[in-house]
């Protein structure tokens, strides 16, 4: 259905994304059917006539729709926030502080990260401890959330 969707929508247009980190470049100049994003007013789908826009992204995924060889691919990335700017040219950029690819996730270690921190939440008597805490909480079950 999801490559009906893509086919039917964006007639075969593609636009140019980049996908960057303060340390690397993930995708530059990328070729892609569709963008999936999750942002703070809500999750979105860009395709290559979306209009111009700035949103800031929650810790969640971003999915990228793009052809390979003739099939249509998916990458999925779980990035921890950021902004993403569709420019009037057609051109996506997604800057985050951190992305990592979700297939190098584990459902268990997160779960382990998510306990001793909500653990360390119930021990903190500190308040600006308490508020990174529950920074790094939001993030594991924003993890978890992403591959389930």
């Amino acid at each position: 259905m999801l490559r009906r969707f893509v086919r039917h929508f964006s007639q075969g247009k593609q636009f140019v994304v980049n996908l960057v980190t303060p340390h690397s470049t993930i995708v530059n100049e990328l070729p892609i059917d569709q963008v999936n994003l999750q942002t703070e007013r809500g999750d979105i789908g860009i395709l290559s006539d979306h209009v111009p826009t700035i949103e800031q992204l929650k810790p969640g995924i971003v999915e990228l729709l793009y052809q390979k060889e003739g099939h249509l691919t998916r990458s999925k990335w779980f990035v921890s926030g950021g902004f993403m700017a569709m420019h009037p040219d057609g051109r996506l950029d997604i800057s985050v502080p951190e992305a990592v690819e979700t297939s190098q996730l584990n459902q268990a270690s997160i779960g382990r990260g998510l306990e001793t921190c909500e653990e360390r939440i119930r021990k903190c008597n500190n308040s600006a401890e308490l508020a990174r805490l529950e920074i790094e909480q939001s993030v594991y079950k924003s993890l978890s959330a992403a591959l389930d």
